[in-house]
């Protein structure tokens, strides 16, 4: 998919010629219609703590504001979670000595996006459900789309909010998540807690995106019944030899350190992996107070968490009596359109075949779809880490039209224009630069192999661990002409349109099928499940004031015609 955020700031409006900027900066310095009261408030939910499967209710505006700034606002979720670590070899919990080695040892949980950790919201205006028909059951999995789309500088150095696995794996400071020694995992036989703060912003649930300001005293109070979920969170181990060239700064000494730490870094797995799903490799201490010779497999597991403290942290200012009549009076007269987007999820009717081979189909009525995202699922509780299927001769059909207009592979070496179209698709070319880990979601090589005369790729094996983090991959094409996110002509149909969608594997032995065969140690007899389709579509929130007097918010994806 692709995001407002990424359109608007690549068509940003041109300046002009010379005499043109002046005259804007004449008109804009002496004007001012604020009353120089832009400020922060905190506003905490109902109840105030809860358990992780419960749901409670939070202002995301303040009448207090003229002006509710929701992309400076931010919702802040605090509390303490329950995990286990899986094994397949024993903990030594009786070794009680501290060991120098273990020191270096530990592994990430938390979330690539603090929105993931969202599972379900419901927009209340006033507290009257009846006033405002936004409800969104999946939110998690809209994050994920997201997220995956946006630029690196987005996600740099904001703690709490954002992951970049390099950072993770370097155990820096900025992410959004814990960082847990294995030693403690091992002392208390793999089950343990950690305390987590999490700061989201408003503007990363995707309906909200365009909503930069919202008048407040005109339209009231909106408010959220949120509830929360763990299934799209993250883990992976940590680099040893990065811990302990910090302690080493931070004058830990290291005598007696027998191991190699960038030798046991090869070994690790260099990936996010789900919790509670992915097993990866790690390092475990044995009886006598060494690591084993080899890694050790691993899942982490969440089996509980509650949320103690609830708070939105909003922004917003003032404005002068004119220009708050004259917005009520616009309001009154005509409702004010707002542009929104919104996911919709769909399963192709088929699983796959024993081969790989998939050729699979829906059949759905589009509505000013912008773009369209395959998403390849290999266990079915996959909803934030989806890799490479490693797959050629891939098309979707809509209709009688072929996207791309000629078959394609995912393997870059055979295919190189399938990057730039990605890129172009998902807004991320030009100036924006996108993350690392979705660049490598579209160019990891998953497949030992080479290149033979006519071009082909012979498969001679798998790569069973991969450079760095490509759990973002998303085959995404775009059905709409790009045009800073405020156009409105995306692909309508006249009813049901057949959607097809084919693939091969590169890999013709299943052995080396890394999307088939995605786990041959773990879930040897297990395969993924049929691939699913997500519609981007375009939509629009409708702020007005009925005839009884009282305010009104709708989230309108069906009335509003395309542009011819």
């Amino acid at each position: 998919m692709h995001s407002q955020l990424n359109a608007r700031a690549k068509n940003l409006p041109e300046m002009g010629d010379i005499l043109q900027s002046f005259e804007r900066f004449r008109k804009l310095i002496p004007h001012n219609d604020g009353k120089r009261s832009y400020k922060q408030i905190i506003k905490s939910s109902y109840p105030t703590s809860f358990n992780g499967d419960s749901d409670a209710k939070l202002a995301i505006t303040d009448n207090e504001f003229d002006i509710t700034a929701l992309n400076d606002s931010t919702i802040q979720v605090e509390g303490v979670a329950q995990y286990r670590m899986d094994t397949s070899n024993p903990f030594n919990t009786a070794l009680g000595t501290d060991l120098i080695h273990e020191a270096t040892n530990y592994v990430f949980v938390g979330f690539k996006s603090s929105s993931q950790v969202l599972r379900q919201i419901q927009l209340l205006i006033n507290d009257r459900p009846d006033l405002c028909n936004f409800l969104n059951p999946n939110v998690c999995q809209e994050a994920f789309a997201y997220l995956a789309c946006s630029s690196e500088t987005k996600r740099e150095n904001k703690p709490g909010m954002y992951s970049l696995y390099d950072d993770v794996w370097n155990k820096n400071p900025f992410v959004c998540g814990n960082y847990i020694c294995m030693r403690d995992i091992r002392r208390n036989n793999g089950v343990g807690s950690f305390r987590f703060k999490y700061l989201i912003p408003i503007n990363d649930i995707l309906a909200f995106q365009a909503l930069d300001m919202f008048p407040s005293s005109i339209m009231g109070v909106l408010s959220l019944i949120i509830s929360f979920q763990f299934a799209g969170a993250v883990w992976c181990p940590v680099s040893f030899s990065a811990v302990k060239e910090q302690l080493q700064y931070l004058g830990t000494s290291f005598t007696g350190y027998a191991i190699d730490a960038n030798n046991i870094d090869a070994d690790l797995s260099h990936e996010f992996l789900q919790v509670g799903t992915e097993y990866g490799r790690c390092y475990l201490t044995t009886t006598d107070g060494t690591f084993l010779g080899t890694h050790t497999t691993m899942k982490m597991n969440i089996t509980s968490f509650t949320i103690e403290k609830l708070k939105s942290r909003l922004s917003g200012y003032g404005v002068n009596e004119a220009t708050k009549n004259t917005m009520l009076n616009d309001i009154r007269q005509s409702p004010f359109l707002i542009p929104a987007q919104k996911l919709e999820k769909q399963t192709f009717g088929t699983g796959i075949i024993s081969s790989g081979t998939f050729d699979g189909t829906v059949s759905i009525t589009l509505r000013n779809i912008n773009c369209i995202s395959i998403m390849f699922t290999t266990h079915e509780n996959n909803i934030t880490v989806y890799r490479n299927p490693m797959v050629k001769d891939l098309q979707l059909t809509i209709g009688n039209v072929q996207y791309p207009p000629d078959r394609i592979s995912t393997l870059t070496t055979l295919n190189p224009e399938f990057v730039s179209d990605q890129l172009q698709a998902c807004e991320l070319d030009g100036e924006i630069v996108p993350s690392k880990s979705f660049m490598r979601s579209l160019t990891n090589e998953r497949l030992i192999y080479t290149i033979d005369s006519a071009g082909n790729a012979n498969v001679t094996g798998r790569n069973t661990n991969c450079i760095s983090d490509g759990t973002d991959f998303m085959f995404t094409i775009a059905t709409e002409r790009k045009q800073g996110g405020f156009v409105f002509d995306g692909l309508t149909t006249d009813g049901n349109v057949i959607i097809n969608l084919k693939f091969t594997p590169i890999a013709s032995n299943e052995a080396y099928n890394p999307y088939y065969n995605f786990d041959t140690v773990n879930y040897p007899n297990k395969h993924p499940s049929a691939p699913t389709i997500h519609f981007c579509k375009d939509v629009f929130w409708e702020l007005g004031i009925g005839d009884d007097g009282r305010s009104y918010m709708l989230f309108n994806d069906t009335t509003l015609d395309p542009v011819k």
